[in-house]
């Protein structure tokens, strides 16, 4: 992976001269020892051949001769994201960071009271003992008042801030051009409280992405090719935990998540579910990991004024059928 540098050369549709590419490991079995992941991942992300592995692959796929930065833990699951932030996943990011100059995020769920002690030792640790991890992003306003009183790293809000309407079944859900409103006096207010905001992630909730009213002091990063449409507190794929129990919200689950995927057909009331042909208007496919639904939404075009982000995820988790297979 020599040369890596993130960041593109050159015009584009959406403004390719502006972007830091880079590379989501969230949301995902990194040791691929699920049914789904294995096949889907290949090798397991807990040695640092492994991480190389999956970053090289998931940067093909978006048409990238490099990166720039890795986004590891959760944006959704507290039970992800310690799972995601074990010693020999992070042990092998670290590797990877070292020998590439590759920075990682360190992604934060919102989580229930019954995790909170153990994803707050767990951030503790990883931000004293690894050195690759120079961020942070939270993904409620209680984790962002703890990490901002704990300090040590630089804090983004993550796309769990962010309401707006995501849902190509109704036609005001999925606006031909989506103009984040978080980027107004929202953030306005919170940067005035947490004055070492850096910055804001958001999905690509409609047909082109206008980030024209971002300000330059926070950077915005837009996830892809997948924005989630919802998520919830209860995992459906987990009615019990890891030692039989009946389940609650937060409780250690067995990874059910990592053996299952639901694919939803569903009719869209907007053309942005037809493809690049024009066919498949009227369809549109969602899919269900754990507690939260996935659409993909790729390469929306985007018109920025300042530098930002692209978190690009692979197309297969390990869980997620693509379109086609769905079909």
């Amino acid at each position: 992976m020599h040369g890596w540098k993130g960041r593109s050369g050159g015009p584009s549709s959406r403004g390719e001269s502006l972007i830091t590419r880079c590379v989501n490991l969230c949301e995902m079995d990194l040791t691929a020892q699920g049914p789904l992941a294995s096949l889907a991942l290949g090798a397991s992300a807990s040695s640092p051949d492994g991480v190389e592995a999956l970053v090289r692959r998931i940067a093909a796929e978006a048409g990238w001769p490099d990166c720039a930065r890795l986004y590891l833990g959760s944006s959704f699951c507290g039970n992800a994201f310690l799972r995601n932030t074990e010693s020999s996943i992070v042990q092998a990011v670290q590797a990877f960071s070292e020998a590439f100059g590759v920075p990682c995020t360190l992604t934060v769920p919102s989580v229930s009271q019954g995790e909170l002690p153990a994803v707050k030792r767990r951030i503790d640790r990883l931000l004293e003992k690894f050195s690759c991890f120079d961020e942070v992003t939270v993904n409620d306003y209680g984790m962002l008042g703890w990490a901002a009183e704990r300090g040590g790293a630089t804090l983004n809000i993550g796309r769990l801030f962010s309401k707006d309407l995501r849902d190509l079944r109704y036609e005001e859900g999925f606006p031909r051009t989506y103009r984040p409103a978080f980027l107004g006096r929202w953030l306005d207010e919170l940067q005035t409280m947490y004055p070492m905001l850096d910055g804001i992630e958001l999905d690509p909730c409609g047909s082109e992405v206008d980030l024209t009213e971002a300000p330059v002091e926070v950077t915005p990063a837009l996830h892809d090719p997948y924005l989630f449409v919802t998520t919830g507190a209860f995992c459906p794929y987990a009615p019990v935990t890891a030692q039989g129990l009946p389940a609650r919200a937060g409780s250690p689950c067995a990874q059910q998540c990592e053996s299952a995927v639901t694919t939803y057909r569903v009719e869209s009331a907007t053309p942005a579910g037809a493809d690049a042909d024009g066919r498949g208007v009227g369809e549109v496919f969602y899919t269900k990991h754990g507690k939260t639904v996935f659409m993909m939404n790729e390469a929306a075009p985007v018109q920025s004024r300042v530098p930002y982000r692209v978190i690009r995820a692979p197309r297969h988790f390990g869980w997620l059928l693509s379109v086609e297979e769905a079909r």
